[in-house]
């Protein structure tokens, strides 16, 4: 969330200071949603940006991660 953060919007550098520093006290799920809120507002309600990277809503996209399905 925080390398989306920093790349979709580098120029909002107070943001991203202040939803790292949520990252590094988090130390259960509900600390870390706080970050998780704190990028979400960040972003705000755009979900797309051209060339970039697209936010699918919940339910509404697919998504795997590779160290769990790469087969070595």
């Amino acid at each position: 969330m925080l390398h989306l953060q920093a790349t979709l919007i580098p120029y909002a550098a107070w943001e991203f200071d202040t939803c790292y520093d949520y990252w590094q006290k988090a130390t259960n799920y509900q600390s870390y949603m706080a970050m998780v809120s704190c990028v979400r507002l960040a972003l705000g309600a755009q979900k797309f940006w051209p060339g970039k990277v697209r936010i699918y809503r919940k339910a509404h996209g697919w998504s795997r991660d590779a160290w769990v399905t790469h087969d070595s």
